[in-house]
């Protein structure tokens, strides 16, 4: 079998104070090398181990070596992100990031912390700690220092650090110049060139408004500017206002106190546009202009221009120019084309000048005249009602009536022309409708039936109860109950032999049964059955002719006849003979009519 060469080699590492049985990667050579020169830190402990690598893979690493120290030297490299911040007006903390164990190179390792006040050329105050943070103490209230951290161990000192700036702990300014008109202020000693804790801000306050205005009316601006900035033109201020400027400056600990306060006035100006201008037409020659004061008037109201030109073909003709007086809110115009088109455009003014004005079109209104493009858009229980108006008529107030076969005519509140739109709700699903359109006199002038959507009441509201196969299916119960109902009497109505005979047998002594067996037979149901006419239970049919058919009664009677052969001829009594004929039964045999069964005639 053919062996694969090697394609390389790796050399792993073992540092104790990295942590034993923890291997680190150090370097990796070309298969064909049996040595190589390895880097390693000074003052160190190593063992070293190699894993060679061919294309199926990599074998198991090698025993470790006996462990080797690396002599002492110097630190080589210094501690980075160097940095320095104050937590207090009187401090100063000094930060970096630290070296790795394995960058200390002897016993004994140490920074050494170094800073001065920037700027002034001093000498560098020194200290040495083990770990960062390091604080400075004593410190003037934020003030720059050049800062710089140098690693240090038992064989010396490491290369020279570099020099950053840090700042001390900030404190609260104090602001004693005025603000001035202009809105320039003195620049305020600061220290150092930073911007954070430098930004002053302005605070412009209006007080109140002259007349034309709300007064009391007060508004807040804040504007933050850099600390490094000594001026700042505001450009939003309302025109004849009176405003009081404050200065404060602050910083992450907070703000100063606010400068004088210096109060200006700004000059009077053009007023804004009138508000709401309104139109009423009283009649179909008249219009009458409604309009509200500017929201912003910026002076002393002197009054109001109104002008208005009849629209025609080639533009607008001669109309009027007016001046009115400023507590006029209204103004009516008379003598106009009921049939023209007018612009009105009405302007404020002040002492400054005239203000925008405000502009708009209109037309006198004629009479009313009923809504018309009438649409319906139908729902399951509303119904949408849409429609236009005249665009010169007057509004027209109207009622929807609505009613179907099952609901009386009801009428919604009063509409007007100028809605446009009216929703009609509560309506049943799937039901007809007639719609009437009439004026509050109850004059109809359109009319329409609409369906909406959905089920009909019936379907709804009846259910299975009112469909056919229920019904078809409770007659046919109630029918079979009825059959079951009848079978049950009839098994009912059918007994044995009659009772009466058990009873004969029970009272008549000894005597008497010969003559039983020769004269009575067996009393059948059928003629039990005829002698019920109503329709009175078995058990007290049965009671009563047991009480009556009962020879008990007769037992002592005298009456009874026996013919010559023993057979019972008589009847029981008179008693027994009127029972026979209230049960029915007279002119049949039975036990208390019975038929002879000879009955002798005369002799031949």
């Amino acid at each position: 079998m053919a062996t694969l060469s090697l394609s390389e080699f790796v050399v792993e590492f073992e540092e104790l104070r990295l942590g034993p049985g923890t291997w680190h990667v150090l370097r990796s050579v070309r298969g064909g090398q049996s040595h190589t020169v390895l880097p390693l830190e000074p003052f160190a402990t190593y063992r070293f181990r190699v894993i060679a690598i061919n294309d199926l893979g990599k074998s198991e690493p090698s025993a470790p070596s006996d462990s080797i120290t690396t002599p002492p030297a110097v630190p080589d490299t210094n501690p980075s992100n160097v940095r320095g911040n104050g937590t207090a007006e009187d401090n100063m903390v000094i930060d970096w990031e630290e070296l790795a164990p394995l960058q200390h190179n002897a016993p004994g390792f140490q920074y050494k912390v170094m800073w001065r006040e920037a700027g002034h050329g001093s000498d560098w105050h020194v200290n040495y700690t083990a770990m960062p943070p390091f604080k400075v103490m004593g410190t003037p209230t934020f003030t720059q220092y050049d800062i710089a951290v140098q690693a240090v161990n038992t064989v010396g000192l490491g290369p020279p650090p570099n020099i950053t700036s840090g700042y001390s702990g900030e404190g609260h300014f104090s602001i004693t110049h005025a603000a001035r008109r202009k809105r320039q202020s003195q620049r305020h000693k600061l220290h150092g060139e930073r911007e954070r804790g430098r930004e002053r801000r302005g605070e412009a306050e209006p007080e109140d408004q002259d007349r034309g205005g709300k007064k009391g009316e007060r508004e807040e601006h804040v504007y933050t500017v850099p600390g490094s900035q000594t001026e700042k033109q505001v450009d939003d201020l309302r025109p004849f206002s009176r405003y009081r400027l404050e200065i404060t400056a602050f910083n992450s600990r907070g703000e100063g106190p606010a400068s004088e306060g210096d109060t200006f006035k700004t000059p009077e100006s053009v007023p804004g546009k009138p508000q709401a201008l309104r139109f009423e037409s009283p009649s179909e020659t008249v219009l009458v202009v409604h309009w509200a004061p500017p929201r912003q008037i910026n002076g002393v109201l002197r009054g109001y221009r109104l002008q208005y030109q009849k629209i025609v073909d080639s533009g607008t003709s001669v109309g009027a120019d007016l001046k009115l007086n400023a507590s006029v809110s209204h103004y009516t115009v008379a003598g106009l084309d009921s049939h023209g088109r007018y612009r009105f455009t009405l302007a404020a003014m002040t002492t400054v000048g005239e203000g925008p004005a405000i502009m708009q079109d209109v037309d006198t209104i004629l009479d009313g005249v009923p809504p018309y493009n009438i649409s319906m858009s139908e729902g399951e229980t509303l119904v949408n009602v849409s429609w236009e108006q005249g665009r010169r008529y007057r509004n027209l107030p109207f009622h929807i009536c609505y009613k179907n076969k099952n609901v009386q005519e009801r009428c919604t509140e009063r509409l007007n022309t100028t809605q446009g739109f009216y929703q009609l709700g509560g309506l049943q699903p799937g039901s007809t409708y007639t719609l009437s359109f009439n004026y509050m006199n109850s004059t109809d002038f359109w009319k329409t039936v609409v369906q909406t959507k959905g089920p009909g009441l019936a379907e709804v509201h009846g259910g299975f109860a009112t469909q056919g196969w229920f019904i078809g299916l409770i007659s046919a119960i109630v029918l079979l109950l009825l059959v079951l109902l009848i079978l049950c009497f009839i098994k009912r109505s059918k007994g044995g032999k009659y009772s009466v005979k058990d009873k004969e047998e029970a009272h008549v002594d000894s005597e008497a049964r010969p003559m039983k067996d020769e004269t009575f037979g067996e009393y059948s149901d059928n003629e039990e059955k005829r002698s019920c006419v109503s329709q009175r239970s078995l058990s007290g049919e049965v009671k009563a002719l047991g009480s009556v058919d009962s020879l008990a009664e007769y037992g002592d009677s005298v009456d009874a006849q026996f013919n010559e052969d023993g057979s019972f001829i008589g009847q029981y009594s008179g008693k027994r003979e009127s029972a026979g004929v209230a049960g029915g039964s007279s002119g049949n045999a039975s036990p208390i009519n019975p038929v002879p069964p000879f009955a002798p005639g005369p002799l031949d």
